[in-house]
């Protein structure tokens, strides 16, 4: 089983490839899960804010998750606040 801080290094390398602002570093949690009968860290974090934003729009966050093979490694995927199931990485995603 790969460890938590693997687990997050692999997101965050899918995230800043698939999604532009896609990983926040101030917040980043790990657990683990049993889905699609399988083991897989869930990593949290949230799309980084824009530089430009007023406060409302710094302050009030937008949740991603993303999901690493608890065994391998490998990147399953990830799901934003707005996606009612898991994302397989295919191009650029705006967050």
């Amino acid at each position: 089983m790969i460890t938590e801080k693997e687990a997050i290094r692999i997101a965050r390398d899918n995230a800043v490839k698939l999604i532009e602002n896609g990983w926040d570093e101030k917040f980043c949690q790990a657990r683990v899960i049993v889905m699609d009968g399988g083991t897989y860290w869930e990593v949290s974090t949230n799309v980084a804010p824009s530089s430009g934003l007023d406060w409302e729009g710094a302050f009030f966050s937008s949740p991603i998750n993303y999901y690493v093979d608890a065994n391998g490694g490998a990147f399953k995927g990830y799901r934003t606040h707005r996606d009612d199931k898991i994302c397989y990485p295919t191009g650029k995603h705006k967050g």
